[in-house]
């Protein structure tokens, strides 16, 4: 579905992501997993075709991605709604208004359907942003660090529809995150980023029986390689 072949970026002249190599097929949930500042929201760019490589290829569906297409979607760590929009106009964009009917009940955003992104907290415009990229009918959605505003009920439910989504739609999800227990708890994959420049370290299939210890001892040998 997506591929990156030995990619490499600079910014600068300073280089940020060193040969990484990812395969992200059809109904998979993938969790790219490493600390802030590392060059996730930089790759997150280039999975979208929003930044192009300096060296190394993406492809989706086999196809070389050179601009974004509408079958791909970012869902940005920041606001990306347009602010002259209402919240259903935000969500009904691409994918229509009947789509999007289907995505506010889900993420509970009937009631300000009508509101504009300007009265909206931070944890509602986030909401609005899941819900439009879920409601576009796209073959991969990448979520920027997606429900760090969220609190944990929110996230177990958000969790499990864009899980159905995968599994029902075919979708591929690629989450790119922080946190530990939302890699293992959402993702059938998790890719491990390390190093300076940062690159693939590891990569860990969840089993749902590690305990919270494991998970910590596991991330903490994984990324032991930043900064040398």
């Amino acid at each position: 579905m997506l591929r990156l072949d030995n990619v490499i970026f600079n910014r600068g002249g300073k280089r940020i992501l060193e040969n990484i190599n990812i395969h992200i097929k059809k109904s998979e949930v993938v969790s790219i997993l490493g600390p802030s500042g590392i060059g996730k929201t930089t790759l997150a760019k280039i999975m979208s075709g929003l930044l192009n490589p300096i060296s190394g290829s993406v492809f989706l569906e086999g196809n070389i991605l050179k601009t974004p297409v509408p079958t791909l979607v970012l869902s940005h760590q920041e606001s990306d709604l347009f602010d002259w929009l209402t919240v259903e106009e935000n969500v009904g964009l691409v994918g229509g208004k009947k789509n999007a009917e289907k995505w506010l009940n889900i993420f509970g955003l009937v009631e300000y359907r009508n509101n504009y992104p300007k009265t909206l907290s931070g944890g509602m415009k986030k909401k609005v942003s899941l819900a439009r990229a879920a409601s576009v009918n796209p073959s991969v959605i990448i979520l920027d660090e997606p429900f760090s505003s969220l609190d944990e009920k929110q996230k177990i439910k958000y969790y499990k529809e864009f899980k159905n989504l995968a599994n029902q739609e075919g979708v591929a999800i690629i989450v790119v995150t922080h946190d530990i227990n939302e890699a293992y708890n959402f993702s059938n994959r998790i890719i491990f980023l390390g190093g300076n420049p940062a690159t693939i370290i590891d990569e860990k299939i969840p089993t749902g029986e590690e305990s919270s210890s494991e998970k910590r001892d596991l991330v903490l040998k994984n990324l032991e390689s930043i900064g040398k």
